[in-house]
């Protein structure tokens, strides 16, 4: 392969790649298909393993590939991603179905995620949580799935959730409904408004299209979680038809919005000094060619 394409070509997958910063801890669920979450060690940033699994309900890695591409944010997921599914459902609530600790965080903390289900909503008012917390209990700062607040059955909508224990809780929902086998980019913002030392709100951010801003929260809750740390990653389910699924990938817990969001290569628009590089790799290749071909005449 010539000299002059190889390096080229190099030089362009340097500049056209997404460019991520390095949040609190990262997990991109790498794994073989069927193989259980619980005890793996993937990711970095993370204090634990994974604990994870409840009755009636498999939590493990699986063939799937998710990825969410919306003005210059790119989650590119890769060929695996974690399955929480139960065969046979669940009739009530399971506290904690999956865990892994985090350094411990007392300021902002900012959470994403990509998120599937190829069956939302149900007879059920199926629901799934994920979020934050200082035990491996219930997370008091969270986001999810569900059907609106007291409804026994409907259409899934995503929401955000603040509680300072397992009940009473303050949740609010976004409008729109969650859409059968499309991949959402959910990201969550958990903090403390003066003069709170605890945790009182958080706010959910459904598929930015800006790595510098994530705009306006769909849904915002303002109330105290009673915590003023934060230390845990935690899911759970509850009321679940039998054969409900959801998937989860590129999991990040970070500082700020950076932290969590992977942003979309730039066009590729020479600079005089990239310019210059290609000028330079010309010349290197065809002062080889001119080698070649005084080297080829001297032997003939």
């Amino acid at each position: 392969m010539p000299l002059r394409f190889t390096l080229t070509c190099a030089l362009v997958a340097i500049l056209s790649a997404p460019v991520a910063a390095a949040p609190v801890a990262y997990e991109p669920f790498t794994g073989a298909n069927g193989a259980p979450l619980n005890g793996s060690s993937g990711g970095s940033g993370w204090s634990s393993n994974w604990t994870a699994g409840a009755t009636d309900v498999t939590v493990a890695f699986a063939n799937k590939s998710m990825s969410y591409v919306g003005g210059n944010v790119s989650i590119l997921g890769g060929t695996s991603a974690m399955r929480i599914n139960t065969a046979g459902g669940i009739g009530g609530a399971i506290p904690l179905v999956g865990n892994r600790g985090f350094t411990n965080q007392t300021g902002s903390v900012w959470v994403s995620f990509l998120f599937e289900t190829p069956t939302g909503g149900g007879t059920n008012n199926d629901f799934f949580q994920l979020g934050p917390d200082n035990s491996v209990t219930n997370p008091r700062a969270s986001v999810g799935v569900a059907a609106t607040t007291g409804a026994t059955a409907g259409p899934a909508q995503f929401f955000d959730r603040l509680s300072i224990a397992t009940t009473p809780t303050t949740t609010s929902f976004t409008t729109d409904g969650v859409v059968n086998n499309e991949t959402y980019f959910l990201v969550a913002l958990i903090e403390k408004i003066s003069p709170s030392s605890n945790y009182n709100r958080i706010s959910l951010f459904v598929n930015p299209t800006d790595a510098d801003n994530p705009g306006t929260p769909v849904a915002v809750v303002n109330t105290s979680s009673g915590i003023p740390n934060l230390n845990q990653l935690i899911f759970r389910l509850a009321r679940l038809d039998a054969g409900d699924t959801y998937f989860v990938d590129e999991l990040r817990i970070g500082t700020t919005y950076a932290d969590v969001v992977v942003r979309a290569p730039d066009p590729i628009v020479p600079a005089p000094a990239t310019l210059g590089v290609f000028a330079v790799l010309a010349g290197v290749a065809a002062l080889r060619k001119h080698r070649r071909m005084a080297h080829s005449n001297a032997r003939s």
